[in-house]
């Protein structure tokens, strides 16, 4: 059976049930905070009320990392060295992507460099934390 949150698979079971909880809470009201304001500001809406969902979407994001580091802080020293490594092969795969990137754009220059570096720097986050869930499993195969 696939383990959908899986960073919580070793942790102690307050640990794991109060993130579990956490984390399907506040990615539950994320997903349409975050959609609801890039309609938003597609459509024209007032700036007003983009900058509150931007803020909001933000705090969210905040949330999730904060329950994270809370997870982390629950984990034994093996459990908790497989997520700092992973940790560093999914956010340092993203970050020597994004650094390529950006060298080819400065030497080479994209069509219209312009627009895409807004949507690239909003994916890195959720690019990385995906990478990361990849090097996760196959750092646990080797535990188990």
């Amino acid at each position: 059976m696939i383990n959908l949150i899986p960073e919580s698979s070793s942790a102690p079971p307050a640990a794991r049930k109060r993130y579990n909880r956490a984390n399907i809470g506040i990615t539950v009201l994320f997903l349409p905070v975050m959609l609801g304001t890039t309609w938003l500001g597609e459509t024209g809406a007032s700036p007003v009320l983009v900058a509150v969902g931007v803020v909001l979407t933000i705090g969210l994001i905040a949330a999730l990392v904060y329950e994270f580091v809370r997870l982390m802080l629950a984990l034994d020293e093996l459990q908790n060295r497989i997520h700092v490594t992973a940790l560093a092969i999914g956010f340092g795969a993203v970050t020597l992507t994004m650094l390529a990137l950006g060298f080819i754009d400065a030497l080479l220059g994209f069509p219209n460099p312009g627009e895409h570096w807004p949507v690239l720097a909003i994916l890195m986050f959720p690019t990385g934390s995906f990478v990361y869930y990849i090097a996760l499993h196959l750092i646990l195969r080797r535990y188990r």
